[in-house]
């Protein structure tokens, strides 16, 4: 056998062996899994340890390149981002639902709106149900709810942006408005609630003026 051809048999082949996910940083395209088969190999090769080849992770869509390394490091950010975005829908869900709960307290003539409006709650974020069940029991189960409601403002408010907080503020605002007709009460608690989130309570106009609007 000749030297040339034992070369030949040595060099390796590509075998593409699965997709891994939108993870391209550049095109957010499909990467494919390569990895380099090493074909049979002369005997006295094995006398020589040779370093294995790493997978190669190729976009399939724009051909960019990725070591194992990189494709981890993606892999790893994108679930961290995943991991933030359920965390502020867990808490936009639990706030908006003591808030709404705090409200029916306050005001009952608003009690069957809140109900409806915390059962649409639980249906677009079924997956924080039980958040929302106690958050709804903690605030009902308070005899000073505010000390429910206000704490749980407050840590939403370190974690969520101030427009969030300003959308969860303003759902509350709209139910004054359609059931109680924004009662001087009302007005009050939901400047308290601007307040206490650190927002100036001179956007309560804004608030209403966007409610009125949608």
């Amino acid at each position: 056998m000749s030297k040339a051809n034992d070369i030949s048999e040595c060099t390796p082949t590509r075998k593409e062996k699965g997709l891994v996910a939108n993870f391209c940083s550049h095109c957010a395209g499909v990467i494919v899994i390569e990895e380099f088969e090493k074909g049979h190999r002369p005997f006295w090769q094995s006398l020589f340890s040779t370093p294995k080849t790493q997978p190669l992770h190729t976009c399939s869509n724009c051909g960019k390149a990725y070591s194992e390394s990189e494709r981890w490091a993606i892999v790893e950010a994108i679930a961290e981002k995943e991991e933030h975005e359920r965390e502020i829908q867990r808490l936009y869900a639990s706030t908006l639902t003591a808030c709404l709960t705090h409200i029916a307290m306050i005001e009952i003539g608003c009690s069957m709106h809140v109900e409806k409006q915390i059962w649409k709650v639980k249906q677009s974020f079924v997956e924080f149900d039980s958040d929302i069940n106690e958050a709804l029991a903690k605030v009902r189960a308070s005899t000073n709810p505010e000390d429910i409601v206000y704490p749980a403002l407050r840590l939403s408010s370190q974690k969520l942006s101030p427009e969030v907080m300003m959308h969860i503020i303003g759902h509350c605002a709209k139910v004054f408005m359609q059931d109680c007709n924004m009662a001087e009460k009302a007005e009050t608690l939901i400047k308290e609630y601007l307040l206490v989130c650190g927002i100036s309570k001179n956007r309560y106009e804004e608030i209403v003026n966007l409610k009125m609007e949608g």
